[in-house]
């Protein structure tokens, strides 16, 4: 089990997200390809709704586990297709698959670090450790870091299993509930074949929160950073 934990599912890991490349499936994700069968989905998900979200649910969970950068993308798909139930869908799917990138990398990397520690990483870990929790809700807060790295390093660390998921849980509401939110307008949008617009100027309703929501990490994280000194 502990030759699985961390040689073999690590490396299932890597070869999920190396042939995401190599096959060339970002493509399928690309907002280009998205509006072309876009009707289609929202047909076929109107029909088949139940087995439309398990669906869902699944590329999503392997999406989060292999570290795919595309979780956004379908989280606004997934907002676009079934409005607010994707909020429902979203968190607790992000939430588990967080766990398993947890798992692994804890099982894969913690040995490693413990037994190169040095001065300078064991007192980021003894800081990381004074509020584990707190440091990983930072973390999930802060839109621009990807979410796999949030899973990584509280492993790394030795958090706790019960608080990593507890912190992500509550981490991860705030920026799914503003991507589903902005993302329900897309859906005309997208049935009509236009494209998403990005631009700050016309999304001050997502850019905004998002922006909050930074300030509030970036203060909490330096207040934090001077406690520590």
């Amino acid at each position: 089990m502990r030759y699985f934990r961390k040689f073999i599912l690590p490396l299932i890991l890597a070869s999920g997200f190396a042939s995401f490349y190599f096959f060339n499936l970002d493509a399928l994700v690309e907002w280009a390809n998205v509006v072309d069968h876009y009707r289609e989905l929202k047909l076929y998900s109107q029909n088949n709704i139940y087995l439309a979200q398990l669906v869902f649910c699944v590329l999503y969970f392997l999406s989060v586990v292999f570290c795919l950068p595309i979780v956004l993308v379908l989280t606004l798909i997934g907002g676009a297709m079934f409005g607010w139930i994707a909020f429902l869908l979203c968190v607790p799917v992000a939430t588990l698959g967080c766990c398993v990138v947890f798992f692994v990398a804890k099982g894969a990397l913690l040995d490693f670090f413990t037994k190169r520690a040095n001065p300078y990483l064991t007192n980021i870990t003894k800081n990381f450790n004074n509020s584990p929790f707190s440091w990983l809700l930072l973390f999930r807060l802060i839109p621009i870091l990807p979410i796999w790295l949030g899973n990584v390093i509280p492993a790394i660390f030795g958090m706790s299993l019960r608080s990593f998921i507890l912190a992500t849980l509550i981490g991860i509401m705030p920026g799914t509930l503003i991507y589903v939110s902005f993302a329900r307008g897309l859906d005309k949008i997208l049935m009509n074949g236009g494209l998403p617009n990005y631009s700050i100027t016309d999304n001050l309703e997502i850019y905004i929160p998002l922006l909050m929501l930074f300030m509030i990490a970036f203060v909490s994280l330096v207040v934090k950073f001077i406690n520590t000194k």
